[in-house]
């Protein structure tokens, strides 16, 4: 993570972490932890190949009261070890990763900085062979890293994090080069929404580098037309701002979380992107699991992530990763899910896979919440779920992602025999 209020140089003092941007790297580390577990679930497994690119890497560290603490590179790289060790607690055969790492900054004294923190570290032998640096602009280094990841054997995986600072420095153009060369490559990227909305209602132009992102002559007539101080507006235009970037960035799953900074006061979109539905669960679940602020407008419709300090405390956050907020969304999941279930059923049924594809961008719920609204309704008789060889699953058990659920044969119903009178 670098930008202009985060310079290292190697004669300074590392600067200061924020506590918003701690949140960002807390996110990042945890989701890396999951998401190498995740591709390793399987026992049979014994070695993964995976690369990991952070175009943004900053020189390393921060400054932290009398210490320091890491930057994104090195938590990426603990974060990825610390799941191998976690793998392996559990496995007789023991389990490596095999990782790449791909580490640049635009600024030649952060890379400095960031070599000499690695050279410092447990990671030092590694530098040349697993870890490599560069300086340059991220969308000229990202062509070569893209071609080196998919020159190597196998199916190798790859997430990148382009935590960039502003809104520009991360064209669409990356996005989808990344997601159209790489099937399985996973994106976290860091967009300044707010920073875009101001930047519109100061300068209120066009111009063809904000087309990319969805800006249009009708988009920023409605946003001057509208009071840009009310937050509902702010957050209506946020909403369809992240809409608009989904579309664009042609990613079929697009997770966003937004952080309010308090020092440029604004709110800076952190979204997962991926082509993969279980890609999107597991990072919801990081969000569950760190209890962030989530704010939901409108019952059922698109929904934002927060962490925003300001309403950790107050009552006016319409909705927290809290297990009491868990229980009303699985409230509005009941009401809401088997009318849409239904609607989306082909000849009166449909795949576990297809409706979870089809839902994945509409709720903060993972799967397991989504699926037990289908377990409910088949215990009620409104579906059945059968199995790969169709046989019809115990109403107790959650439907698996090959199953399918289809309406049941119409039931029939039992009169009473009319008493006669005496």
């Amino acid at each position: 993570m670098a930008n202009k209020n985060f310079a290292w140089n190697r004669n300074g003092q590392p600067p200061h972490l924020k506590s918003h941007s701690r949140k960002k790297l807390d996110v990042i580390e945890q989701y890396v932890r999951v998401y190498i577990k995740t591709l390793a679930s399987d026992p049979r497994i014994d070695r993964m190949a995976v690369s990991i690119v952070d175009t943004f890497s900053g020189g390393g560290v921060y400054s932290a009261g009398r210490g320091f603490e890491y930057g994104s590179p090195l938590r990426l790289i603990r974060a990825v070890n610390a799941a191998e060790a976690e793998l392996n607690l559990d496995r007789r055969k023991p389990f490596r990763v095999q990782a790449r790492y791909f580490f640049s900054d635009t600024n030649q004294e952060h890379v400095h900085c960031l070599r000499t923190a690695l050279e410092q570290s447990e990671f030092r032998d590694e530098i040349g062979q697993s870890i490599s640096l560069a300086t340059g602009v991220s969308s000229d280094i990202l062509p070569s890293v893209v071609s080196q990841i998919r020159g190597l054997p196998g199916n190798t995986r790859s997430l990148f994090v382009l935590d960039q600072f502003g809104y520009m420095d991360v064209p669409m153009a990356d996005i989808q080069l990344i997601l159209q060369s790489l099937p399985n490559a996973e994106i976290i990227l860091t967009f300044s929404i707010d920073g875009l909305l101001n930047y519109l209602t100061d300068k209120g132009n066009q111009s063809e580098r904000l087309r990319q992102f969805g800006i249009d002559p009708d988009f920023i007539q409605s946003w001057h037309l509208r009071d840009r101080d009310d937050e509902n507006v702010r957050a209506t235009a946020q909403r369809i701002l992240m809409g608009r970037l989904h579309k664009l960035s042609r990613a079929q799953f697009f997770t966003p979380f937004l952080l309010f900074s308090p020092g440029e006061n604004r709110m800076i979109m952190l979204a997962h992107l991926s082509r993969h539905q279980k890609a999107r669960d597991k990072m919801l679940g990081v969000h569950w699991d760190r209890q962030n602020n989530f704010r939901h407008y409108g019952s059922g419709g698109r929904y934002r992530l927060s962490y925003d300090s300001r309403r950790l405390d107050s009552d006016n956050a319409l909705f927290s990763f809290k297990e009491e907020d868990r229980q009303k969304m699985k409230k509005q999941l009941e009401d809401e899910l088997p009318s849409r279930l239904f609607g989306m059923m082909e000849e009166d049924k449909i795949t576990v896979k297809k409706f979870l594809y089809s839902v994945g961008n509409d709720t903060a719920a993972q799967n397991d919440d989504l699926l037990s609204v289908v377990r409910e309704m088949a215990m009620d008789g409104d579906v059945q779920v059968l199995g790969p060889n169709d046989e019809v699953r115990k109403t107790k058990t959650l439907p698996k992602i090959g199953d399918l659920i289809m309406k049941p044969a119409q039931k029939k119903f039992l009169f009473p025999r009319p008493t006669l009178r005496q």
